[in-house]
């Protein structure tokens, strides 16, 4: 099973800080996924300005280029969540 250390932030670094630890951003994820990957709705799910939902976005992306709107990433990212438990 895939856990929440699986997420894919660099090894070398603990993930990417955020108010709340790594919970607000698999609440993003899995926001963002069960509304079909359409921003405005995940922000709408998550109670978010639509302009917070892709700063979020980008903090899961940045650290190695793991962008939920590659169908190959959101792969990985949609299991990754599912492990942790989301």
């Amino acid at each position: 099973m895939v856990g929440v250390d699986a997420l894919p932030w660099p090894t070398s670094s603990s993930p990417p800080s955020a108010r709340g630890g790594t919970e607000p951003l698999l609440d993003t994820l899995t926001a963002y996924f069960d509304s079909g990957c359409v921003a405005a709705e995940a922000a709408r799910r998550l109670s978010l300005s639509v302009r917070a939902l892709p700063y979020r976005l980008e903090r899961i992306r940045k650290p190695n280029d793991a962008n939920p709107a590659d169908p190959a990433h959101r792969c990985m990212l949609q299991t990754t969540v599912v492990g942790a438990g989301c």
